[in-house]
Formats: structure tokens, C-alpha cells, sequence
């Protein structure tokens, strides 16, 4: 469950930098679009404390830099957005680590096993309900992170996200038709 997409805004901004927080990498990466550095231009793994320490995210303090300069966001804007993100920094946290325990007890079960069939199904709804409250939260989340944002803010969100998709679209048609 790593981090979403190079965050081209603050709502994306905020589900990066609040499923980072959480530390949601590893095998459950379910959100992570971008890949290494999230398309982040000119990034690279420095350890200036601006990247997570895996050297491959942006932290979520450069983030809110980041799109802070891009938003124009004032300094009370910016302190709201970071006492959002750190009001849901733990009940990601939990989540995650709930998911990574159900994979981790359905990994455990070898598939020959009898008791793997029900296994796999009571992962499955657990996962699923464990999916589901953390989109919640994500959703959540963004809805107060939308709040925090000017009618131009918000207008400018909105273009910087369409940017970023395009960006994102470009580079999965580039992968995807390069030779391997």
C-alpha cells in the first residue's frame, strides 16, 4: 500500500503523505501508481531529509513545500493541512498493519492445505473490510483538505491533477509500448 500518485495536488498530496506516514510500502502497494519518486522531476534519492528514508518518497514535509509553492498556500493553510494529515497518520497506520497481518496469516497457509480455502476467503472479507475503512478515511480526509483551499486554490488543484494524469498516461504509453 504505498503511496498513491505523485501527489499534483494537495488531496493527493495528503493521501501520499498520510499513507507514507503510515508507512505503506512493501507488499500491499495497492495504491502506488507512479512508482519510484511518484514522477516527481528532477528527484532523486538525497538525503537532505526531504525523501522518506527509503530515499524513493518525498517526505511528506517536502510535499507540502512542494505544493504549497504551487497552490499559493498561506502559512495557516499549510499548518491546517499538517495537523489533517497528522490526525490521520495513526488510523492509516493501524490499517496497514492489520492488511499486512492478514496477508501475512494467509501466506502462512500453504494452498495445499485443507484449511486453505477458508483461510483464503476470511482474508479476503478482512481485507476487504480493512480496504474499505481506509478509502473511507482517505476520502475523509481529502473532503477536509478540499476545505482548506480558496476557490482559486481549488481551480488550480484541478489543473495541476489534470496535468498529472496526462504526465502519468504519457509515461504508462511510453512503458507499455517500449521494447523489454
Amino acid at each position: 500500500m504505498r503511496i498513491l500518485v505523485q501527489l499534483a495536488a494537495v488531496f493527493c498530496l495528503a493521501t501520499a503523505s498520510a499513507a507514507q506516514a503510515a508507512d505503506v510500502s512493501g507488499p500491499m502497494r495497492f495504491f502506488d501508481a507512479a512508482g519510484p519518486m511518484h514522477g516527481v522531476s528532477g528527484a532523486s534519492p538525497v538525503r537532505d531529509g526531504s525523501y522518506s528514508k527509503d530515499g524513493e518518497r518525498p517526505t511528506p514535509e517536502a510535499l507540502i513545500e512542494k505544493f504549497g509553492a504551487q497552490l499559493n498556500l498561506d502559512g495557516q493553510q499549510r499548518m491546517d493541512i499538517q495537523i489533517i494529515l497528522a490526525d490521520y497518520q495513526t488510523r492509516l497506520r493501524d490499517l496497514v498493519g492489520i492488511g499486512r497481518g492478514i496477508a501475512r496469516d494467509l501466506l502462512a497457509v500453504s494452498p495445499d492445505a485443507p484449511e486453505y480455502a477458508d483461510k483464503s476467503q476470511q482474508s479476503s472479507a478482512a481485507a476487504a473490510n480493512v480496504t474499505a475503512e481506509f478509502v473511507t478515511l482517505l476520502a475523509e480526509m481529502r473532503g477536509k483538505l478540499y476545505s482548506v483551499l480558496t476557490a482559486e486554490q481549488r481551480a488550480r488543484l484541478k489543473e495541476l491533477a489534470a496535468e498529472h494524469r496526462e504526465k502519468m498516461r504519457q509515461k504508462s504509453e511510453a512503458k507499455n509500448s517500449s521494447p523489454e
